[in-house]
């Protein structure tokens, strides 16, 4: 991810406790842009979508 004056831009991922991906998505001049996946703890995924544009 790269932050000019405060606005994301890239890749993001957030992660458990444990260590297990939370959540992925990709961000475009401060707003969510393309795919998004959020994953159970156990690693499973249950969420996947598209934002175009935030």
């Amino acid at each position: 991810v790269t932050e000019k004056e405060d606005i994301k831009n890239g890749l993001v991922e957030e992660f458990y406790d444990n260590g297990q991906l939370e959540l992925r998505r990709n961000y475009k001049n401060g707003k969510e842009d393309g795919l998004f996946e959020g994953f159970y703890e156990n690693g499973q995924l249950h969420q996947k979508g598209n934002f175009n544009n935030g």
